[in-house]
């Protein structure tokens, strides 16, 4: 028997399948992508292919009213260094002020960037001087908990 996907996998989850629809990246929760492919991931960085957009989550904290909680998502973008701008570019126009949004069947008020920086060639395990560019954004979505009052 499976366990059912938690909380914060069902929201990046979505949010991946959000940006696989509506920009080039492609999002294969299996993987299989071909070279010719930007690749959409969920907390890793495979090596290939060359273009990529990995989402990761991480712990903001909890703010708003009973309920909603904010959770930082880093969207970590790698491709040829004129393209890896474009491709941000093309994230951040779909999320970034999104409101009212169903990832993963939970509720996003809103999504927008807090901040981004220039990380300048993959210096990762493959070393392929590719452009790396980091851009983090918070997303203020309902997460009911019986400990809320």
């Amino acid at each position: 028997m499976t366990a059912p996907l938690g909380w914060t996998r069902r929201l990046v989850e979505g949010l991946a399948a959000y940006i696989g629809e509506h920009t080039s990246a492609t999002w294969r929760p299996t993987g299989g992508y071909t070279s010719g492919e930007t690749a959409l991931t969920v907390s890793i960085r495979p090596a290939t292919p060359a273009r990529l957009v990995a989402i990761t989550p991480y712990i903001v904290g909890h703010v708003g009213p009973a309920g909603d909680e904010t959770i930082g998502i880093q969207t970590w973008f790698r491709a040829q260094p004129a393209y890896v701008l474009d491709l941000a570019d093309e994230v951040h126009e779909l999320i970034n002020g999104a409101t009212n949004l169903q990832l993963g069947g939970i509720w996003v008020s809103q999504i927008w960037r807090r901040s981004g920086d220039d990380l300048g060639a993959d210096q990762g395990t493959n070393a392929s001087g590719l452009a790396e560019r980091v851009h983090n954004y918070y997303a203020l979505a309902s997460r009911p908990s019986p400990n809320y009052e």
